[in-house]
């Protein structure tokens, strides 16, 4: 079968590897769609503390069972499925308290064993997810980006009628406005450098800022009459966020770190009005 592998620092390689082998608890599965997530371009770029070459990227992706192993009582053949890609240990502390995706040896499909950009993949069963048939295959390749918005959604306890303000409008950051909107948020405030990404968050009916041009906290505070969103949205990564977002939080507001900080940065604590 046909696989992409990443092969090295800005390597990637269309490879022939033998089918996966079926194991017990198991389904083969032959996968339609497969995102491509902002780690995976971090192990493009050789900057992933984990992922080692040689790996079959992807961990976004969707498909219909081929086969199942003797012992499938799940599902069958022909059933469309996707994965929760997190591979948890079922026995450290944070899994025997209810938080296995924060495991203390937390593992991806994709990124600590092979995934899904391949014609095939097996996966076990206990990580597969039917699809209903109403979602399309396109639609549903996006489900595993959508949880983390519902879960962050969920963190910061968002209500309807709520002030928002999400930092970063790439994939994570217009899915986060997008389901903002359907949750009744009152006004959603995207910012960015990239004024390609804001265009396409405009199509959504999002408001923007492109902050090459505007000053994030000044305009927040410009309009919200100085209080501030209710909520923030981190979904960049980028030290200019981690200093601006208590600064556009109102007062009893809250913060969620939707993006991953891939090193350090100083977070501005000192209250100033």
């Amino acid at each position: 079968m046909k696989t992409l592998v990443y092969a090295g620092p800005g390597k990637v390689e269309v490879q022939e590897k033998p089918f996966p082998e079926l194991r017990p608890g198991q389904v083969r599965i032959k996968v339609h769609y497969c995102g491509i997530c902002g780690s995976d371009i971090g192990i493009f770029s050789g900057k992933h503390p984990r992922a080692k070459a040689p790996l079959v990227l992807g961990h976004e992706f969707i498909g219909i069972i081929e086969e199942t192993a003797e012992d499938s009582k799940k599902f069958k053949k022909g059933d469309r499925v996707a994965p929760y890609p997190l591979l948890s240990c079922g026995e450290c502390f944070a899994c025997a308290n209810g938080i296995p995706h924060v495991c203390d040896t937390l593992k991806l499909i994709g990124i600590d064993v092979d995934g899904g950009i391949a014609e095939f993949i097996c996966c076990d069963e206990d990580v597969l997810f039917k699809l209903d048939d109403g979602i399309t295959d396109k639609a549903a390749a996006v489900i595993e980006p959508l949880a983390v918005i519902i879960r962050t959604m969920h963190q910061a306890d968002f209500q309807m009628l709520n002030t928002a303000a999400v930092i970063g409008a790439g994939p994570i950051g217009v899915l986060t406005g997008i389901v903002l909107k359907h949750a009744g948020a009152s006004r959603i405030i995207i910012s960015d450098v990239d004024q390609q990404r804001l265009d396409i968050c405009k199509e959504f009916g999002l408001e923007t800022v492109n902050v090459q041009d505007h000053n994030l906290e000044e305009y927040i505070e410009q309009q919200t009459d100085g209080a501030g969103v209710d909520t923030v949205f981190e979904c960049s990564g980028s030290a200019q966020a981690a200093a601006q977002m208590t600064k556009i939080c109102r007062i009893g507001g809250r913060i969620c770190l939707t993006g991953v900080h891939k090193e350090p940065h100083a977070v501005n604590l000192q209250y100033e009005k």
